[in-house]
């Protein structure tokens, strides 16, 4: 895994190497929730590491993250903030063919840095947590969240993403 959790839509026709996370998923509410402060944090605690970089895994990241359990509004809300994310991010790639996804997220351009706090607090609203928590506290929720949910699912209740 490099520097930065990227995730984007590929078409169907795009054949992934070995070292490629493919979630098989069309909804912009999923998106946003894997592009996610908390879904960030939770990687990077607990992910492995290929050297002295993250390594984002399956098992250990995605099949532990508690994601939340939005309203229908609350659902549309990350998925509007998601899809404006996508958009915006892809125009810029569009519009610059020197470009590339590392390279704009390096720059980290205010626009880009706006549209992820947007993001970040309809997902916070979705947990039903402040959007000035901490990167402590997060963790120690989700945590708690994950534990609970183990509990849920060891007597059969399942939380889908």
């Amino acid at each position: 895994m490099a520097k930065h959790r990227l995730f984007a839509w590929v078409p169907r026709t795009v054949l992934p190497d070995h070292a490629l996370m493919v979630f098989g998923r069309e909804d912009d509410y999923f998106m946003g929730v894997l592009h996610s402060r908390p879904h960030e944090l939770w990687t990077l605690g607990i992910c492995g590491a290929l050297e002295d970089r993250p390594r984002y895994s399956s098992t250990n990241c995605f099949e532990t993250f508690p994601f939340p359990t939005p309203t229908e509004e609350q659902r549309e809300a990350i998925a509007q903030a998601a899809k404006a994310l996508h958009e915006m991010r892809q125009s810029a790639l569009d519009n610059d063919p020197k470009l590339t996804m590392t390279k704009l997220y390096n720059k980290r351009p205010t626009w880009l840095d706006n549209l992820h706090k947007d993001l970040d607090r309809a997902v916070l609203d979705a947990y039903g947590w402040p959007e000035d928590i901490s990167d402590e506290e997060l963790l120690e929720r989700l945590l708690a969240l994950n534990l609970e949910r183990a509990a849920e699912e060891e007597k059969g209740v399942l939380t889908p993403p």
